[in-house]
Protein backbone atom coordinates (compact mmCIF):
# COMPACT_ATOMS: atom_id res chain seq x y z
CA UNK A 1 0.00 0.00 0.00
CA UNK A 2 2.87 2.35 0.83
CA UNK A 3 4.36 1.65 -2.58
CA UNK A 4 1.09 2.60 -4.28
CA UNK A 5 0.89 5.84 -2.29
CA UNK A 6 4.49 6.64 -3.20
CA UNK A 7 3.77 5.99 -6.87
CA UNK A 8 0.72 8.27 -6.81
CA UNK A 9 2.69 10.98 -5.01
CA UNK A 10 5.45 10.80 -7.64
CA UNK A 11 2.88 10.96 -10.43
CA UNK A 12 1.23 14.03 -8.89
CA UNK A 13 4.61 15.72 -8.42
CA UNK A 14 5.35 15.17 -12.11
CA UNK A 15 2.38 17.32 -13.11
CA UNK A 16 2.90 19.86 -10.31
CA UNK A 17 6.54 20.50 -10.96
CA UNK A 18 6.48 24.21 -10.09
CA UNK A 19 4.79 23.88 -6.69
CA UNK A 20 6.89 20.80 -5.82
CA UNK A 21 10.08 22.70 -6.61
CA UNK A 22 9.04 25.63 -4.41
CA UNK A 23 8.12 23.25 -1.56
CA UNK A 24 11.51 21.56 -1.87
CA UNK A 25 13.31 24.91 -1.74
CA UNK A 26 11.39 25.94 1.39
CA UNK A 27 12.17 22.61 3.07
CA UNK A 28 15.91 22.90 2.43
CA UNK A 29 15.94 26.54 3.54
CA UNK A 30 14.24 25.51 6.80
CA UNK A 31 16.93 22.86 7.40
CA UNK A 32 19.65 25.41 6.77
CA UNK A 33 17.97 27.89 9.10
CA UNK A 34 17.73 25.31 11.88
CA UNK A 35 21.44 24.51 11.57
CA UNK A 36 22.27 28.20 11.50
CA UNK A 37 20.25 28.77 14.68
CA UNK A 38 22.05 25.91 16.41
CA UNK A 39 25.45 27.42 15.59
CA UNK A 40 24.34 30.89 16.72
CA UNK A 41 23.18 29.34 20.02
CA UNK A 42 26.76 28.12 20.58
CA UNK A 43 27.99 31.69 20.38
CA UNK A 44 28.96 32.02 16.69
CA UNK A 45 28.44 35.23 14.80
CA UNK A 46 25.49 35.12 12.33
CA UNK A 47 27.77 35.24 9.28
CA UNK A 48 30.01 32.46 10.59
CA UNK A 49 26.97 30.42 11.65
CA UNK A 50 25.53 30.66 8.12
CA UNK A 51 28.75 29.38 6.54
CA UNK A 52 29.01 26.58 9.13
CA UNK A 53 25.40 25.53 8.45
CA UNK A 54 26.09 25.33 4.72
CA UNK A 55 29.23 23.25 5.32
CA UNK A 56 27.37 20.92 7.68
CA UNK A 57 24.42 20.48 5.34
CA UNK A 58 26.51 19.74 2.26
CA UNK A 59 25.83 20.63 -1.38
CA UNK A 60 22.39 22.18 -1.75
CA UNK A 61 22.08 21.39 -5.46
CA UNK A 62 23.09 17.77 -4.86
CA UNK A 63 20.53 17.50 -2.06
CA UNK A 64 17.82 18.92 -4.32
CA UNK A 65 18.74 16.51 -7.11
CA UNK A 66 18.58 13.57 -4.70
CA UNK A 67 15.18 14.66 -3.38
CA UNK A 68 13.80 15.22 -6.89
CA UNK A 69 14.75 11.65 -7.83
CA UNK A 70 13.12 10.32 -4.65
CA UNK A 71 9.92 12.39 -4.87
CA UNK A 72 8.98 12.22 -8.56
CA UNK A 73 9.72 10.59 -11.93
CA UNK A 74 12.46 13.06 -12.45
CA UNK A 75 13.79 11.44 -15.59
CA UNK A 76 10.50 12.22 -17.34
CA UNK A 77 10.60 15.85 -16.27
CA UNK A 78 14.24 16.12 -17.37
CA UNK A 79 13.66 14.42 -20.71
CA UNK A 80 12.93 17.60 -22.78
CA UNK A 81 16.02 19.30 -21.34
CA UNK A 82 18.16 16.21 -21.94
CA UNK A 83 16.87 15.91 -25.50
CA UNK A 84 17.64 19.57 -26.19
CA UNK A 85 21.15 19.15 -24.86
CA UNK A 86 21.58 15.95 -26.89
CA UNK A 87 20.62 17.75 -30.10
CA UNK A 88 23.08 20.56 -29.38
CA UNK A 89 25.79 18.03 -28.61
CA UNK A 90 25.18 16.13 -31.86
CA UNK A 91 25.21 19.38 -33.86
CA UNK A 92 28.68 20.16 -32.49
CA UNK A 93 30.00 16.91 -33.97
CA UNK A 94 28.42 16.73 -37.47
CA UNK A 95 30.78 14.10 -38.89
CA UNK A 96 29.85 11.59 -36.20
CA UNK A 97 26.15 12.50 -36.41
CA UNK A 98 25.94 12.19 -40.21
CA UNK A 99 27.83 8.89 -40.25
CA UNK A 100 25.70 7.35 -37.49
CA UNK A 101 22.38 8.64 -38.86
CA UNK A 102 23.06 7.50 -42.43
CA UNK A 103 24.23 4.08 -41.23
CA UNK A 104 21.07 3.65 -39.16
CA UNK A 105 18.82 4.97 -41.95
CA UNK A 106 20.18 2.57 -44.55
CA UNK A 107 19.94 -0.44 -42.24
CA UNK A 108 16.47 0.41 -40.94
CA UNK A 109 15.19 1.38 -44.41
CA UNK A 110 16.33 -1.84 -46.07
CA UNK A 111 14.99 -3.98 -43.24
CA UNK A 112 11.67 -2.12 -43.17
CA UNK A 113 11.16 -2.41 -46.93
CA UNK A 114 11.89 -6.13 -47.12
CA UNK A 115 9.96 -6.99 -43.98
CA UNK A 116 6.95 -5.00 -45.23
CA UNK A 117 6.97 -7.04 -48.43
CA UNK A 118 7.42 -10.31 -46.52
CA UNK A 119 4.62 -9.38 -44.12
CA UNK A 120 2.24 -8.48 -46.95
CA UNK A 121 3.08 -11.44 -49.19
CA UNK A 122 3.90 -14.31 -46.81
CA UNK A 123 2.38 -13.52 -43.43
CA UNK A 124 -0.87 -11.70 -44.05
CA UNK A 125 -3.89 -13.47 -45.55
CA UNK A 126 -5.22 -12.42 -48.92
CA UNK A 127 -7.49 -9.34 -48.81
CA UNK A 128 -10.64 -11.47 -49.10
CA UNK A 129 -13.13 -12.78 -46.59
CA UNK A 130 -12.01 -16.25 -45.42
CA UNK A 131 -9.10 -16.25 -47.87
CA UNK A 132 -7.46 -19.21 -46.10
CA UNK A 133 -10.23 -21.47 -47.47
CA UNK A 134 -9.93 -20.38 -51.12
CA UNK A 135 -8.33 -23.13 -53.21
CA UNK A 136 -7.48 -23.94 -56.80
CA UNK A 137 -8.18 -27.28 -58.49
CA UNK A 138 -5.61 -28.28 -61.11
CA UNK A 139 -4.33 -31.26 -63.03
CA UNK A 140 -0.58 -30.61 -62.71
CA UNK A 141 0.68 -33.61 -64.73
CA UNK A 142 -1.75 -33.31 -67.62
CA UNK A 143 -0.07 -34.67 -70.79
CA UNK A 144 0.76 -32.18 -73.50
CA UNK A 145 -1.78 -31.74 -76.29
CA UNK A 146 -4.48 -32.95 -73.90
CA UNK A 147 -7.37 -30.50 -73.33
CA UNK A 148 -7.69 -29.12 -69.84
CA UNK A 149 -10.83 -28.95 -67.74
CA UNK A 150 -13.67 -27.42 -69.73
CA UNK A 151 -16.75 -25.55 -68.66
CA UNK A 152 -19.10 -28.52 -69.00
CA UNK A 153 -16.88 -30.66 -66.79
CA UNK A 154 -16.77 -27.80 -64.28
CA UNK A 155 -20.58 -27.70 -64.11
CA UNK A 156 -20.77 -31.44 -63.51
CA UNK A 157 -17.98 -31.25 -60.92
CA UNK A 158 -19.83 -28.50 -59.07
CA UNK A 159 -22.98 -30.63 -58.73
CA UNK A 160 -21.06 -33.60 -57.29
CA UNK A 161 -18.78 -31.96 -54.71
CA UNK A 162 -19.51 -32.16 -51.00
CA UNK A 163 -16.26 -30.76 -49.57
CA UNK A 164 -16.55 -27.42 -51.37
CA UNK A 165 -19.27 -24.86 -50.70
CA UNK A 166 -18.61 -22.89 -53.85
CA UNK A 167 -16.88 -23.50 -57.19
CA UNK A 168 -16.16 -20.83 -59.76
CA UNK A 169 -14.67 -20.89 -63.24
CA UNK A 170 -12.52 -18.37 -65.07
CA UNK A 171 -11.07 -18.28 -68.55
CA UNK A 172 -9.28 -15.63 -70.50
CA UNK A 173 -8.90 -14.46 -74.08
CA UNK A 174 -6.98 -11.24 -74.59
CA UNK A 175 -8.32 -10.34 -78.02
CA UNK A 176 -10.43 -7.41 -76.83
CA UNK A 177 -10.62 -3.90 -78.25
CA UNK A 178 -12.46 -1.12 -76.44
CA UNK A 179 -13.66 1.97 -78.23
CA UNK A 180 -12.61 5.20 -76.50
CA UNK A 181 -13.04 8.90 -77.24
CA UNK A 182 -9.46 9.08 -78.49
CA UNK A 183 -9.57 5.87 -80.54
CA UNK A 184 -9.26 2.29 -79.34
CA UNK A 185 -7.52 0.50 -76.50
CA UNK A 186 -6.40 -3.13 -76.31
CA UNK A 187 -7.47 -4.76 -73.04
CA UNK A 188 -6.87 -8.08 -71.33
CA UNK A 189 -10.11 -9.77 -70.39
CA UNK A 190 -11.40 -12.69 -68.38
CA UNK A 191 -14.74 -14.45 -68.43
CA UNK A 192 -15.95 -15.73 -65.10
CA UNK A 193 -18.87 -17.70 -63.79
CA UNK A 194 -21.43 -15.46 -62.15
CA UNK A 195 -20.46 -16.67 -58.64
CA UNK A 196 -16.73 -16.05 -59.13
CA UNK A 197 -16.43 -12.98 -56.91
CA UNK A 198 -18.72 -14.53 -54.29
CA UNK A 199 -16.38 -17.52 -54.02
CA UNK A 200 -13.39 -15.24 -53.58
CA UNK A 201 -15.21 -13.00 -51.12
CA UNK A 202 -14.24 -9.88 -53.05
CA UNK A 203 -16.09 -6.66 -52.33
CA UNK A 204 -16.48 -3.97 -54.94
CA UNK A 205 -14.34 -0.87 -54.68
CA UNK A 206 -17.04 1.01 -56.58
CA UNK A 207 -20.52 -0.08 -57.66
CA UNK A 208 -21.07 -3.84 -57.48
CA UNK A 209 -19.57 -7.02 -58.92
CA UNK A 210 -20.96 -9.78 -61.10
CA UNK A 211 -23.61 -11.84 -59.30
CA UNK A 212 -25.74 -14.90 -60.18
CA UNK A 213 -28.67 -12.62 -61.01
CA UNK A 214 -26.65 -11.27 -63.95
CA UNK A 215 -27.00 -14.60 -65.77
CA UNK A 216 -30.34 -13.32 -67.02
CA UNK A 217 -28.71 -10.20 -68.45
CA UNK A 218 -25.05 -10.93 -69.24
CA UNK A 219 -24.33 -7.61 -70.97
CA UNK A 220 -22.39 -6.32 -67.97
CA UNK A 221 -18.70 -5.82 -67.27
CA UNK A 222 -16.53 -5.19 -64.21
CA UNK A 223 -13.37 -3.10 -64.46
CA UNK A 224 -10.12 -3.69 -62.63
CA UNK A 225 -8.93 -0.78 -60.55
CA UNK A 226 -5.98 -0.31 -62.90
CA UNK A 227 -8.21 -0.16 -65.98
CA UNK A 228 -10.55 2.27 -64.21
CA UNK A 229 -7.66 4.60 -63.38
CA UNK A 230 -6.02 4.23 -66.80
CA UNK A 231 -8.94 4.40 -69.22
CA UNK A 232 -11.55 6.23 -67.14
CA UNK A 233 -9.19 8.48 -65.15
CA UNK A 234 -10.70 7.35 -61.82
CA UNK A 235 -14.05 8.90 -62.72
CA UNK A 236 -16.83 7.51 -60.47
CA UNK A 237 -19.29 8.13 -63.30
CA UNK A 238 -17.69 5.20 -65.15
CA UNK A 239 -20.07 2.94 -63.21
CA UNK A 240 -23.29 2.90 -65.17
CA UNK A 241 -21.65 3.92 -68.43
CA UNK A 242 -21.84 1.81 -71.58
CA UNK A 243 -18.68 0.68 -73.36
CA UNK A 244 -18.23 -0.94 -76.76
CA UNK A 245 -16.01 -4.02 -77.01
CA UNK A 246 -14.81 -5.97 -80.02
CA UNK A 247 -12.98 -9.25 -79.87
CA UNK A 248 -13.34 -13.01 -79.91
CA UNK A 249 -14.25 -13.76 -76.31
CA UNK A 250 -16.60 -16.63 -75.84
CA UNK A 251 -19.49 -17.67 -77.96
CA UNK A 252 -23.24 -17.36 -77.92
CA UNK A 253 -24.48 -14.42 -75.84
CA UNK A 254 -20.93 -13.51 -74.78
CA UNK A 255 -19.51 -13.34 -78.29
CA UNK A 256 -17.78 -10.11 -79.25
CA UNK A 257 -17.87 -9.43 -82.98
CA UNK A 258 -14.33 -9.41 -84.32
CA UNK A 259 -15.10 -8.58 -87.99
CA UNK A 260 -13.46 -5.32 -89.11
CA UNK A 261 -15.94 -2.52 -89.57
CA UNK A 262 -18.75 -4.24 -87.65
CA UNK A 263 -20.24 -2.72 -84.54
CA UNK A 264 -19.00 -4.17 -81.29
CA UNK A 265 -20.98 -5.38 -78.34
CA UNK A 266 -22.32 -2.85 -75.87
CA UNK A 267 -21.84 -3.65 -72.19
CA UNK A 268 -22.75 -1.74 -69.04
CA UNK A 269 -20.05 -1.12 -66.45
CA UNK A 270 -21.52 -2.22 -63.12
CA UNK A 271 -18.52 -1.95 -60.84
CA UNK A 272 -14.81 -1.53 -60.17
CA UNK A 273 -12.61 -3.96 -58.26
CA UNK A 274 -10.70 -2.77 -55.16
CA UNK A 275 -7.04 -1.83 -55.75
CA UNK A 276 -5.65 -4.73 -53.69
CA UNK A 277 -7.18 -7.24 -56.12
CA UNK A 278 -4.92 -5.94 -58.91
CA UNK A 279 -1.81 -7.04 -56.98
CA UNK A 280 -2.71 -10.71 -57.29
CA UNK A 281 -1.45 -12.73 -60.22
CA UNK A 282 -1.96 -11.66 -63.81
CA UNK A 283 -3.70 -8.31 -64.13
CA UNK A 284 -6.96 -8.51 -66.10
CA UNK A 285 -8.53 -5.25 -67.24
CA UNK A 286 -12.14 -6.38 -67.51
CA UNK A 287 -14.32 -9.26 -66.31
CA UNK A 288 -17.38 -10.55 -68.16
CA UNK A 289 -19.86 -13.34 -67.51
CA UNK A 290 -18.89 -16.70 -68.94
CA UNK A 291 -21.75 -18.06 -71.07
CA UNK A 292 -20.43 -20.73 -73.47
CA UNK A 293 -21.91 -21.55 -76.83
CA UNK A 294 -24.35 -24.44 -76.48
CA UNK A 295 -23.32 -25.80 -79.88
CA UNK A 296 -19.54 -25.46 -79.96
CA UNK A 297 -16.89 -27.05 -77.81
CA UNK A 298 -17.01 -25.89 -74.15
CA UNK A 299 -14.20 -23.45 -73.37
CA UNK A 300 -11.33 -24.46 -71.15
CA UNK A 301 -11.48 -23.00 -67.65
CA UNK A 302 -9.52 -22.73 -64.44
CA UNK A 303 -11.37 -23.69 -61.26
CA UNK A 304 -11.32 -21.97 -57.92
CA UNK A 305 -13.36 -23.03 -54.93
CA UNK A 306 -13.98 -22.42 -51.24
CA UNK A 307 -13.54 -25.20 -48.69
CA UNK A 308 -16.41 -25.94 -46.37
CA UNK A 309 -15.83 -25.20 -42.70
CA UNK A 310 -13.79 -27.96 -41.09
CA UNK A 311 -12.75 -29.59 -44.39
CA UNK A 312 -9.02 -30.09 -44.93
CA UNK A 313 -7.07 -29.80 -48.17
CA UNK A 314 -6.32 -33.53 -48.00
CA UNK A 315 -10.03 -34.41 -47.83
CA UNK A 316 -10.85 -32.05 -50.71
CA UNK A 317 -8.00 -33.47 -52.79
CA UNK A 318 -9.16 -37.02 -52.14
CA UNK A 319 -12.66 -36.10 -53.33
CA UNK A 320 -11.17 -34.28 -56.35
CA UNK A 321 -9.45 -37.49 -57.40
CA UNK A 322 -12.77 -39.36 -57.35
CA UNK A 323 -14.87 -36.68 -59.08
CA UNK A 324 -12.14 -35.70 -61.52
CA UNK A 325 -11.65 -39.29 -62.57
CA UNK A 326 -15.38 -39.55 -63.28
CA UNK A 327 -15.93 -36.30 -65.18
CA UNK A 328 -12.60 -36.14 -67.04
CA UNK A 329 -11.45 -38.50 -69.80
CA UNK A 330 -8.94 -41.15 -68.68
CA UNK A 331 -5.26 -40.45 -69.20
CA UNK A 332 -3.75 -41.68 -72.48
CA UNK A 333 -2.13 -45.10 -72.38
CA UNK A 334 1.26 -43.68 -73.39
CA UNK A 335 1.16 -40.93 -70.73
CA UNK A 336 4.00 -40.94 -68.16
CA UNK A 337 3.22 -42.47 -64.79
CA UNK A 338 1.90 -40.02 -62.20
CA UNK A 339 4.29 -38.92 -59.45
CA UNK A 340 1.44 -37.74 -57.22
CA UNK A 341 -2.36 -37.34 -57.23
CA UNK A 342 -3.81 -36.65 -60.66
CA UNK A 343 -5.83 -33.68 -59.35
CA UNK A 344 -4.37 -31.23 -56.89
CA UNK A 345 -6.27 -28.98 -54.48
CA UNK A 346 -4.01 -26.20 -53.24
CA UNK A 347 -4.32 -22.92 -51.40
CA UNK A 348 -4.58 -19.99 -53.77
CA UNK A 349 -2.26 -17.94 -51.59
CA UNK A 350 0.36 -20.69 -51.55
CA UNK A 351 0.19 -20.89 -55.32
CA UNK A 352 0.58 -17.12 -55.66
CA UNK A 353 3.58 -16.81 -53.35
CA UNK A 354 5.30 -20.12 -54.12
CA UNK A 355 7.53 -18.70 -56.93
CA UNK A 356 8.85 -15.85 -54.76
CA UNK A 357 8.82 -17.39 -51.26
CA UNK A 358 12.47 -18.66 -51.39
CA UNK A 359 13.74 -15.33 -52.72
CA UNK A 360 11.89 -13.35 -50.05
CA UNK A 361 13.29 -15.58 -47.30
CA UNK A 362 16.81 -15.06 -48.63
CA UNK A 363 16.26 -11.29 -48.79
CA UNK A 364 14.89 -11.25 -45.24
CA UNK A 365 17.91 -13.16 -43.92
CA UNK A 366 20.24 -10.86 -45.87
CA UNK A 367 18.76 -7.63 -44.49
CA UNK A 368 18.83 -9.17 -41.01
CA UNK A 369 22.58 -9.62 -41.38
CA UNK A 370 22.85 -6.06 -42.74
CA UNK A 371 20.97 -4.76 -39.69
CA UNK A 372 23.38 -6.59 -37.36
CA UNK A 373 26.33 -5.04 -39.20
CA UNK A 374 24.70 -1.62 -38.91
CA UNK A 375 24.21 -2.06 -35.17
CA UNK A 376 27.83 -3.11 -34.75
CA UNK A 377 29.10 -0.12 -36.76
CA UNK A 378 26.98 2.36 -34.80
CA UNK A 379 28.09 0.76 -31.53
CA UNK A 380 31.73 1.25 -32.56
CA UNK A 381 31.03 4.88 -33.41
CA UNK A 382 29.41 5.44 -30.02
CA UNK A 383 32.33 3.76 -28.22
CA UNK A 384 34.80 6.00 -30.03
CA UNK A 385 32.71 9.05 -29.14
CA UNK A 386 32.52 7.90 -25.50
CA UNK A 387 36.31 7.62 -25.35
CA UNK A 388 36.65 11.15 -26.70
CA UNK A 389 34.20 12.40 -24.05
CA UNK A 390 35.94 10.73 -21.10
CA UNK A 391 37.22 14.09 -19.75
CA UNK A 392 33.76 15.68 -20.03
CA UNK A 393 32.16 12.80 -18.12
CA UNK A 394 34.89 12.94 -15.46
CA UNK A 395 34.20 16.66 -14.92
CA UNK A 396 30.47 15.99 -14.61
CA UNK A 397 31.11 13.35 -11.95
CA UNK A 398 33.57 15.60 -10.14
CA UNK A 399 31.11 18.46 -9.75
CA UNK A 400 28.46 16.21 -8.24
CA UNK A 401 26.50 14.50 -11.05
CA UNK A 402 25.53 10.94 -10.19
CA UNK A 403 26.45 8.05 -12.44
CA UNK A 404 22.76 7.40 -13.07
CA UNK A 405 22.32 11.02 -14.21
CA UNK A 406 25.25 10.80 -16.62
CA UNK A 407 24.00 7.48 -17.99
CA UNK A 408 20.55 9.00 -18.47
CA UNK A 409 21.98 11.85 -20.50
CA UNK A 410 24.04 9.51 -22.68
CA UNK A 411 21.02 7.25 -23.17
CA UNK A 412 18.95 10.26 -24.25
CA UNK A 413 21.57 11.14 -26.86
CA UNK A 414 21.44 7.58 -28.17
CA UNK A 415 17.64 7.73 -28.35
CA UNK A 416 17.73 11.04 -30.24
CA UNK A 417 20.24 9.57 -32.67
CA UNK A 418 18.14 6.43 -33.11
CA UNK A 419 14.98 8.52 -33.55
CA UNK A 420 16.49 10.60 -36.36
CA UNK A 421 17.89 7.50 -38.04
CA UNK A 422 14.56 5.70 -37.60
CA UNK A 423 12.60 8.51 -39.23
CA UNK A 424 14.94 8.61 -42.23
CA UNK A 425 14.97 4.81 -42.34
CA UNK A 426 11.17 4.71 -42.39
CA UNK A 427 11.17 7.18 -45.29
CA UNK A 428 13.70 5.04 -47.17
CA UNK A 429 11.64 1.92 -46.38
CA UNK A 430 8.43 3.52 -47.66
CA UNK A 431 10.19 4.56 -50.86
CA UNK A 432 11.57 1.04 -51.23
CA UNK A 433 8.14 -0.54 -50.82
CA UNK A 434 6.69 1.87 -53.41
CA UNK A 435 9.50 1.02 -55.81
CA UNK A 436 8.99 -2.73 -55.35
CA UNK A 437 5.23 -2.34 -55.88
CA UNK A 438 5.81 -0.25 -59.02
CA UNK A 439 8.21 -2.85 -60.43
CA UNK A 440 5.69 -5.59 -59.64
CA UNK A 441 2.94 -3.73 -61.52
CA UNK A 442 5.26 -3.08 -64.47
CA UNK A 443 6.20 -6.75 -64.62
CA UNK A 444 2.57 -7.83 -64.40
CA UNK A 445 1.68 -5.38 -67.14
CA UNK A 446 4.47 -6.67 -69.40
CA UNK A 447 3.29 -10.25 -68.85
CA UNK A 448 -0.26 -9.14 -69.58
CA UNK A 449 0.85 -7.38 -72.77
CA UNK A 450 2.70 -10.51 -73.94
CA UNK A 451 -0.44 -12.56 -73.33
CA UNK A 452 -2.52 -10.06 -75.26
CA UNK A 453 -0.33 -10.55 -78.35
CA UNK A 454 -0.93 -14.32 -78.30
CA UNK A 455 -3.56 -15.73 -80.68
CA UNK A 456 -6.90 -16.67 -79.20
CA UNK A 457 -6.28 -20.40 -79.63
CA UNK A 458 -3.33 -20.21 -77.26
CA UNK A 459 -5.54 -19.64 -74.25
CA UNK A 460 -8.73 -21.37 -75.31
CA UNK A 461 -7.62 -24.82 -74.22
CA UNK A 462 -7.51 -24.04 -70.44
Amino acid sequence: MATVRQFIARLIALFRNGSSERALTREIDSHLQLLEDEFIATGMAPADAKLAAQRAFGGVDQAKEHQRDARSFRWIADLPRDASYAIRSLRKNPSFTIAAVLTLAIGIGATTAIYSVVDTVLLRPLPFDGSDRIVAITEPERPRNTPGINYQEFLEWRTRTSTLEGMAAITGNPQVIMATRSGTARLSAAMVSSNFFDVFGVRAGLGRLIEPRDDANPDVVVLSNTAWRTYFRSNPDAVGSVIELRGSIGAGPSNLNAKPGDAGRLLTVIGVLPPEYDTLGLVQDIYLILIPDKVGRPPGVSINARLREGVTLAAAEEEAGVIGGAVRPPRPQDAPALTGPRFRVSSVKDDLVAPIRPALRVFLAAVGVVLLIVCANVANLLMARGTARAREIAVRLAIGASRARVMRQILTECLVLAGIGGVLGAAIGAAGVSLIAARHHQRARRVSNRVRRQPAAAVAGG
